[in-house]
């Protein structure tokens, strides 16, 4: 065992690298390139390797800063985040990141396809993008407290096959510091997005970096070296959201949501990635036309999916390198589901039912019972129906507290677990406080959908999902 100099993180001493045979380029940025490879020390299991460049693997202080927190997020799962392993060195120039390796395609991988044929990415899909997003770098800096992502960028998201936005490579953070290049710098030679006077990674880094993805997702493309931060107005001026067949500009609460985390004015900036959730959420729940079902997001991926099919194919043919060719991604679930309902508890109204009923058996018994039979009825049902009433008030005013989560699925029996708790079987009902959550549904062996939803005091969230069963 050997150990990078101060860190506290131990690195294992590495068996030889494995051959190109086993080994797989799947993404290259200014870090370095990704490979993909068998891990030697955990049979069967394969790994994402950041092979760091020359210049980054030489910084001796970048080194000890990525050693550091490493340690502290090694023993961290999440199923939003992949899990970081360890750091290894090789040799005395050689730095490597090892990471869980998760399927799918970088969304700098997507963007590049959208931008090369022409795609528009659907609003209903980029909602449902951001509204997985956005939560996660909040329960980042909620569980990681003092620290930042400082990173966040389509270079670092991965957009798996199942619709779910993994965050990777979340541990560089502080070791950003000390490439010692300015805001310019760090964008064009690793697009990393940082605030203007900011001298270090800080929460309102990621707030920026989020803002960064949105704006790239509306555009369809990923934003040139000249582009940030200068022209980073016009092009949220320029920007479009599609809707179907439809392309009409941003709605005026999305556009100043987005004019807010991008830090147009620093004034009126989120200064933390928890104020831009709370703002995020009120401007879902005021723009009514807006719904982040997963159908849409579901739809866009299979195009990509025919796209990458596509490409894949005349790769073959002319690629004389395949092993640096973009992974297409896994096998693709496509089912539709139903699109989030909510529903509204009010007790006046809880009442005004109860009455009904209960004057509609008191005439129904008037006419087929004696007077006998009708007075001891006539009180039951007055009992009932005041014991009924009580009952949904209180549950409403619990509900006013709290919000439920309905999840139903087919078929009907699928294990329902709300941030890492089980909770029951479909079709299931949670009681939930104010939030946001990471539910996950599996059938059998399968692969988990999994889902980042946000629960609303007051307000009932209900969830189809159409499941394949591996057994």
């Amino acid at each position: 065992m050997s150990a990078l100099p101060e860190t506290g993180c131990h690195v294992m001493d590495p068996p030889p690298a494995p051959s190109s045979a086993q080994s797989s380029c799947v993404f290259r940025d200014g870090f370095g390139r990704r490979l993909v490879q068998p891990d030697p020390y955990q049979a069967d299991v394969a790994v994402e390797v950041l092979e760091f460049s020359a210049a980054v693997a030489g910084n001796a202080q970048f080194a000890k800063a990525l050693g550091r927190r490493v340690a502290l997020l090694a023993g961290v799962r999440h199923t939003m985040f992949a899990h970081i392993y360890r750091l290894d060195r090789p040799s005395e120039n050689s730095l490597q990141l090892v990471s869980e390796h998760v399927g799918g395609q970088r969304l700098a991988q997507v963007l590049e396809v959208c931008d090369r044929h022409r795609l528009p990415i659907d609003i209903r899909a980029v909602l449902n993008l951001l509204r997985q997003l956005v939560p996660s770098v909040v329960l980042y800096s909620r569980r990681q407290r003092e620290m930042a992502i400082g990173t966040i960028g389509p270079e670092r998201l991965i957009l798996t096959p199942h619709a779910r936005l993994i965050v990777a490579e979340h541990s560089l953070g502080s070791a950003i510091d000390t490439l010692g290049l300015d805001r310019d710098g760090l964008w064009r030679e690793y697009r990393v997005a940082m605030p203007e006077g900011e001298p270090q990674v800080s929460p309102r880094s990621d707030v920026l970096g989020i803002g960064v993805v949105a704006l790239s997702l509306l555009r369809g493309r990923l934003l040139g070296d000249d582009e940030f931060p200068a022209a980073l107005g016009d092009l949220l001026k320029q920007a479009t959201e599609c809707n179907g067949d439809e392309t009409r500009p941003l709605s005026r609460g999305l556009f100043n949501w987005l004019a807010r985390a991008l830090q147009l004015d620093p004034e009126q900036s989120f200064e933390s990635p928890q104020a831009a959730q709370i703002a995020f959420e009120e401007m879902l729940a005021s723009e009514r036309d807006y719904v982040t079902a997963t159908a849409f997001l579901d739809a866009f991926i299979a195009r990509q999916r025919e796209i990458a099919d596509t490409q894949s194919e005349q790769a073959t043919d002319s690629s004389e390198d395949p092993a640096e060719q973009s992974l297409a991604p896994d096998a693709l679930t496509s089912a539709e589901r139903q699109p989030e309902q909510e529903s509204h508890v009010d007790p006046a109204v809880v009442d005004g039912e109860a009455a009904a009923v209960a004057t509609s058996v008191v005439s129904l018994a008037t006419k087929r019972w004696s007077t006998r039979l009708l007075a001891g009825l006539v009180v039951l049902v007055i009992t009932e129906s005041i014991v009924i009433g009580w009952l949904w008030q209180q549950s409403a005013a619990a509900l006013i507290r709290h919000g439920e989560l309905v999840v139903q699925s087919r078929p009907m029996g699928a294990r329902v677990m709300v941030d890492e708790d089980m909770v029951g079987r479909t079709p299931v009902t949670v009681r939930l406080a104010p939030g946001a959550y990471t539910v996950k549904v599996q059938a059998g062996l399968s692969e988990p959908r999994v889902l980042v939803l946000e629960i609303r005091a007051g307000v009932q969230t209900s969830q189809y999902l159409e499941l394949q069963v591996e057994k």
